[in-house]
């Protein structure tokens, strides 16, 4: 795990931001944030080289969203807004894809637990959400004797 710094906070806020606009683009909200965690932006976004780009919110809107219809279950924007902040967060810290955080959390999880968590100190409900879904991405030693005991190293 590492430390949130400057870029990590910039990239928080630049993924907080697109979320949001997706919003007032009027389009699903679950179906947004598939997109986006499939999409090339996405995954561009999982290296700090993003930031050397320059693409603003709507353009990065148009890239993820290319020809898709409006419509379905949209969030409100402050939720849209954490949902993305607490996303990237995740990924920046912990140093994994956006992709594989969107597989093992969906959006509509962090949806229901806006009300509960919003106002926590993002690392402590970044830990509640991983332990409620029994997620770790630290070096698990006992993981290890486990695997030796079972292959008798």
């Amino acid at each position: 795990m590492k430390t949130m710094d400057g870029v990590g906070l910039i990239l928080c806020r630049y993924q907080a931001s697109l979320f949001g606009y997706s919003v007032h683009q009027r389009v699903s909200s679950k179906v947004f944030v598939k997109k986006y965690a499939h999409s090339l932006l996405g995954e561009r976004m999982d290296s700090a080289g993003f930031l050397l780009e320059a693409i603003d919110v709507p353009q990065a809107y148009i890239e993820v969203m290319r020809n898709n219809k409006k419509g379905g279950i949209i969030y409100n924007e402050q939720s849209m807004e954490w949902i993305g902040y607490i996303y990237r967060y995740i990924c920046y810290i912990y140093e994994q894809p956006m992709k594989k955080i969107y597989g093992l959390i969906k959006p509509n999880e962090l949806f229901e637990l806006y009300d509960a968590y919003h106002s926590l100190d993002n690392e402590l409900a970044i830990k509640r959400i991983l332990e409620a879904k029994g997620i770790s991405f630290e070096n698990n030693t006992n993981q290890l004797e486990e695997l030796k005991k079972i292959y008798k190293i």
